[in-house]
């Protein structure tokens, strides 16, 4: 589950793929699965998946053979997900 760690609950989400582009991930890796848990223009504060140190932005399914084709797999569906942030100062990513 990835996680972005640290007192970000004024950080505004800019940027997440449509769920055809989440489709089309998991479609080029298949029987894995991705739910995201953030939208564009929501602010991470406003997550119900967090706690006082971090917040959870998707769920990420992955099943693989060893550890790294494990770790690949996850690393490229974090990569395509292209998650990005924002504040009032600016581009976080």
């Amino acid at each position: 589950m990835p996680r972005l760690y640290g007192h970000h609950d004024k950080i505004r989400v800019a940027h997440v793929p449509s769920s055809g582009e989440v489709a089309a991930i998991e479609a080029r890796m298949p029987g894995d699965e991705i739910q995201l848990h953030v939208h564009e223009g929501m602010r991470l504060g406003d997550l119900h998946h967090h706690d006082a140190y971090s917040y959870e932005l998707a769920s990420i399914f992955v099943g693989a053979n060893n550890r790294a084709a494990l770790r690949r797999d996850y690393h490229a569906i974090m990569d395509a997900l292209d998650i990005r942030f924002e504040s009032d100062c600016g581009d976080l990513s």
